[in-house]
């Protein structure tokens, strides 16, 4: 596979303050109080159903703070079902957006990872690394699909129960 880079915008949902690892820890399937400093982890958000919210990448830029990193479109959903449940809990949620840039067909060091079984890259935070093809948004989801990666709207959706 050819290198190709192609700029996406992702929804980031803030959970920020001293309680925030004990709040998620309850609430996402990863096991959030091992995820470093600088680490990123993937997790599923649940209904209290067993049906996915989302399928999302943890970052933990400090102790305090983690940014929940969804397709574009979910952030609403995260920060809704956060928030109904956060009582007593000394941390904040906030949304936002994040321009990334997908990388895929060679390692990139620093990326937010990805799980597509068979493809290398990752997602860059910014701009492309230098000395790869800019790509198109169709090849993208094409390699997705081929990997067999699961993606919100599309494979993954409120009706889906992982289990």
């Amino acid at each position: 596979m050819t290198a190709i880079s192609v700029p996406i915008v992702r929804d980031v949902v803030v959970i920020e303050g001293p309680d925030a690892e004990k709040y998620l820890q309850g609430q996402l399937s990863q096991d959030v109080a091992t995820i470093a400093v600088g680490g990123w982890a993937w997790s599923l958000l649940l209904a209290p159903q067993g049906k996915v919210v989302a399928w999302l990448r943890v970052f933990r830029p400090t102790a305090e703070r983690f940014e929940l990193d969804v397709e574009t479109g979910f952030g609403a959903a995260v920060a809704a079902r956060l928030g109904r449940f956060m009582i007593r809990t000394d941390a904040a949620i906030s949304e936002t957006t994040r321009s990334m840039t997908a990388v895929r067909g060679v390692d990139v060091d620093g990326a937010a990872p990805i799980l597509w079984p068979g493809v290398l890259g990752g997602d860059v935070i910014g701009g492309a690394p230098s000395g790869i093809d800019e790509g198109t948004a169709d090849q993208l989801e094409r390699i997705r699909v081929t990997a067999g990666a699961p993606a919100m709207g599309s494979e993954l959706d409120a009706e889906v129960i992982p289990a």
